[in-house]
């Protein structure tokens, strides 16, 4: 809704105070210019750029920022201005060799004179307000009389609750939610890495599940044996064994990297399509994926 520009100094300490108020929802973004010892803008033509906000209940969240030429954008989300205090904040600012510049300085005041989201303008309009809904309450005693299925009534029990039920349960389980990946070793040792950024979600539709991840992390130590992710939200069919994920990687591997499914189990292998496996390597590891597979 509104746009405030900023001016943030690469090599000096930056002190910016922006307010705002307890409860607002997107409709403030702020476009951040990186100077540097020039005064000239920072060139973000090969960057991903992050804000890192910690709130004043100790809670700590990111926001990825959008580039648009040499200015960040981000949008002030109602996350961020949950509580009443100060956020501190930090730009994390990623080059395509992994090269991490962080500029902080920037305070966001999150402020409140009180909270007016339940006023009633004025006692004519509460008046309309509940004749309206006692209006509504004797519709849903009165429009629905019954329910039919191709001409047969489905009966109701006393709580006036509907059990609709298809001969042989097809009906599928649609759910969604999060996994953790992991990094394992199979035959060998696991690697040991920190975790800097995981983002992964899967949606599933009966017995079919679709997944994504994307894992930013730095490994420490390779360990040994064949690289697989751990931590699937379910484990794969015994027939689903080989099914490829698609997957994009830098870091540890070749270009001819593949993502595969294991049978009866919560774990996808990494290989080179050619069959031979892959290990992992120290170092900066960028991993990430998404693909449908048929859980056991």
């Amino acid at each position: 809704m509104v746009t405030k520009e900023i001016n943030l100094k690469i090599w000096e300490e930056n002190h910016i105070l922006v307010y705002t108020v307890k409860g607002e929802v997107d409709s403030r973004k702020l476009k951040i210019f990186f100077k540097d010892q020039n005064i000239n803008d920072l060139d973000l033509s090969d960057k991903t750029i992050t804000m890192y906000i910690k709130k004043p209940d100790g809670t700590q969240i990111y926001e990825n920022c959008s580039i648009d030429g040499n200015a960040a954008t981000v949008t002030i989300t109602s996350q961020m201005v949950s509580v009443i205090g100060i956020l501190e904040c930090e730009f994390q600012i990623f080059n395509s060799n992994n090269l991490l510049l962080k500029v902080n300085g920037l305070k966001i005041v999150v402020a409140s004179k009180g909270d007016f989201s339940e006023a009633i303008e004025s006692t004519s309009e509460y008046n309309a307000l509940i004749s309206a809904l006692n209006q509504a309450n004797s519709y849903s005693q009165t429009a629905v009389r019954g329910i039919k299925i191709n001409g047969n009534s489905i009966p109701y029990d006393a709580n006036n609750v509907v059990n609709i039920v298809t001969s042989d349960n097809s009906i599928p389980i649609v759910e969604y939610g999060t996994w953790d990946p992991e990094f394992i070793c199979a035959g060998g040792t696991n690697p040991t890495y920190t975790l800097n950024y995981t983002n992964s979600h899967y949606y599933r539709i009966g017995d079919l599940v679709y997944i994504t991840f994307f894992i930013y992390a730095n490994i420490t130590d390779a360990g040994s044996g064949n690289a697989h992710i751990g931590g699937l939200p379910f484990k794969g069919h015994s027939n689903t064994d080989r099914q490829a994920i698609s997957m994009s990687v830098k870091g540890p591997f070749s270009s001819n990297t593949a993502l595969t499914v294991t049978d009866s189990q919560k774990i996808l292998k990494i290989g080179a399509t050619d069959g031979s496996n892959q290990n992992w390597s120290t170092g900066a590891t960028f991993i990430g994926g998404s693909g449908c597979y048929l859980k056991a």
